[in-house]
């Protein structure tokens, strides 16, 4: 009988490392709130670019150093538009009350200790805020850095290979 114990096999410890606890965390409460800060966060931004979005309404002639360095005004305006409008929908109208207190408040209210599937509820919660990197992320993206393939008059003759 081994009773020597290498401590090969012994995992962190989640209890002492408050970083590791807070990712790791699987309760529903938990996973409800993150949704909640998320999409406060995500007001945030979005009432950012809306702000950013009256100033150029306001001083069309001002230039924004925001602007500046990506391309023509009437392009970023438009990207700043289209960021507003997707991280409004998509993540404070869709993500606070569907995922955010939906996590948070069913368990509580049916009376059920916790939410099936905790693991898939915390990987779905962390596709969702990679989304919203994703999405904050493509806004500073260039025109040149994005390369598309398609012809001004909406055909696809240079998709098709030459015979």
């Amino acid at each position: 009988m081994v009773t020597h114990d290498s401590g090969a096999q012994d995992f962190p410890d989640r209890r002492n490392n408050r970083f590791a606890a807070a990712i790791f965390r699987t309760d529903h409460k938990t996973i409800g709130l993150r949704y909640l800060w998320l999409a406060l966060f995500s007001v945030f931004v979005g009432v950012t670019a809306s702000l950013i979005m009256r100033l150029e309404v306001v001083w069309p002639v001002a230039h924004l150093s925001l602007f500046s360095h990506f391309g023509p005004v009437p392009d970023r305006y438009a990207v700043l538009t289209l960021l507003h409008g997707s991280l409004m929908v998509f993540m404070v109208l869709t993500t606070a009350p569907q995922a955010g207190f939906a996590t948070y408040l069913l368990p509580s209210q049916i009376g059920a200790r916790d939410v099936a599937f905790l693991k898939l509820s915390a990987l779905a919660f962390w596709a969702t805020a990679f989304s919203f990197l994703g999405m904050v992320a493509a806004f500073f993206l260039t025109p040149a850095a994005v390369s598309t393939r398609h012809s001004p008059d909406g055909s696809c003759r240079e998709l098709m290979p030459a015979t």
